[in-house]
């Protein structure tokens, strides 16, 4: 169903490249036969090995040669306009920008295993936030609806790989390049019960906190909170480029992670303009800043 959404694309002119990341059934096979049914499926063959999903992006991050990229996860259905409209957009973003690193980024509908719409969008408003406090407890970046410019993907190549693929993106567009939101739900985005990470939350996730106490923090809070030394890892060799909002921004963040528990944590989290997945976040990072509660999910 994904690749067949791609071939049913507006836009006629791209290439598609398929890297199977040690499957055990018969996924190579059918792979081999979509290319043999259109010459713009390339099925990527090397000698890499499994690398998981950030390394499997990564590898055919550094094989693309198009002006821009996009990425697609192999479960979800593309409506027929995206391509189209984030080409348009990308057009549109470097005829103001220049030829800075450049992100594109839609929203996407949420729908059940066999596509029924559970949510017309999964990012909704807090797309539109393109400056870091949007991003750093919360990425509004979704992977599969993300497009690239060259300047972008070269940036995105030499990047550490400390975090996944699309908060890396969001991270460099925010702090020295260009974010663009698209508020048009342009994907299916489908939701299983096997879902590692998704919009109804991880298996994982509800078993951990079906195991802690009430007064744990969210899931989503304690991501954000742990990736906090992985961001600032990332943008090190990046701050001489940076804006100075970007700086202020990365900054205040890092102070208020490093702040002890108390009032001082609290003001700098309450003072702070950040974006959360869900409502309850933002009380939940305040109670967190109180020590009322406590981060103990597992890695």
């Amino acid at each position: 169903e994904q690749i067949e959404s791609i071939l049913a694309q507006s836009h006629t002119n791209w290439t598609l490249s398929v890297r199977d990341d040690g499957s055990t059934d018969e996924t190579p096979a059918l792979l081999l036969k979509w290319a043999q049914r259109d010459p713009r499926v390339d099925v990527v063959v090397d000698d890499l090995g499994r690398r998981g999903f950030n390394g499997n992006f990564a590898a055919l991050t550094r094989r693309a040669s198009s002006d821009f990229t996009m990425y697609c996860d192999q479960d979800d259905v593309w409506l027929p306009q995206k391509i189209e409209r984030m080409s348009q957009a990308m057009l549109e973003a470097e005829a103001r920008y220049g030829t800075v690193p450049i992100l594109v980024h839609s929203d996407s509908k949420v729908v059940d295993r066999e596509l029924h719409v559970l949510k017309d969008a999964f990012i909704g408003p807090r797309g539109l936030r393109t400056d870091l406090q949007g991003i750093l407890l919360a990425n509004s970046c979704q992977g599969a609806c993300m497009m690239i410019n060259r300047a972008m993907r070269a940036e995105l190549i030499s990047a550490p790989q400390l975090l996944p693929y699309d908060y890396t993106a969001a991270l460099l567009a925010s702090a020295i390049g260009q974010r663009v939101f698209l508020a048009e739900s342009l994907m299916l985005y489908r939701q299983h019960a096997s879902n590692a990470i998704g919009a109804l939350g991880s298996t994982e996730g509800r078993k951990s906190r079906e195991a802690l106490p009430v007064r744990a923090v969210t899931v989503s809070i304690a991501a954000g909170l742990r990736a906090a030394p992985l961001i600032e890892k990332t943008l090190q060799s990046y701050r001489t480029r940076m804006s100075v909002r970007a700086q202020s921004e990365l900054s205040d963040h890092l102070s208020m992670i490093r702040a002890p528990t108390g009032f001082r944590k609290f003001g700098a989290a309450y003072r702070a303009r950040y974006c959360f997945s869900r409502r309850w976040d933002r009380y939940n990072l305040m109670l967190y800043c109180l020590g009322v509660a406590t981060d103990r999910y597992e890695n």
